[in-house]
């Protein structure tokens, strides 16, 4: 049981950090886009973060749950 709850951690991180660089990456277009004025790349930018934010969501909220689910 251990095993799995250490799996489901590093799962978590590791969708964390998936997250957050996703986050930074649509940062940088953004960015990127700004000192360009190219409103479409700003728009893939901000699609980019806002893409980060859901899979940091996910890592926090559902990524957890799957200990709770799978019982020994």
């Amino acid at each position: 049981m251990e095993f799995f709850t250490a799996g489901v951690n590093l799962l978590q991180t590791i969708v964390y950090l998936l997250g957050a660089g996703t986050m930074i990456a649509g940062l940088v277009e953004v960015g990127r886009a700004q000192s360009e004025n190219n409103p479409s790349v700003r728009n893939m930018g901000i699609g980019m973060f806002l893409g980060g934010i859901v899979i940091f969501a996910v890592g926090a909220t559902l990524v957890p749950k799957l200990s709770s689910m799978i019982s020994f």
